[in-house]
């Protein structure tokens, strides 16, 4: 399982630039739980990311849902 959640970090957008979890910066404790979750095949039916403008939760957000292959 490892290995699906390593290759699945790697995530694009429209523009068809890639996105990682280590693209985003400042906000360790919640990639951590995410790719944990991940590895550990155990995620919640939800999560709630707030933050001011800009923090980065739309991206966090896109490169999850890609990352468990949804859309």
């Amino acid at each position: 399982m490892k290995e699906k959640v390593v290759s699945a970090l790697q995530t694009g957008n429209r523009e068809g630039n890639m996105w990682q979890f280590k693209d985003i910066l400042g906000q360790e404790p919640i990639k951590e739980h995410l790719i944990k979750a991940m590895e550990q095949e155990h995620t919640s039916h939800a999560y709630i990311l707030s933050g001011e403008p800009g923090m980065g939760k739309k991206m966090m957000a896109k490169t999850f849902a890609m990352a468990m292959e949804c859309e």
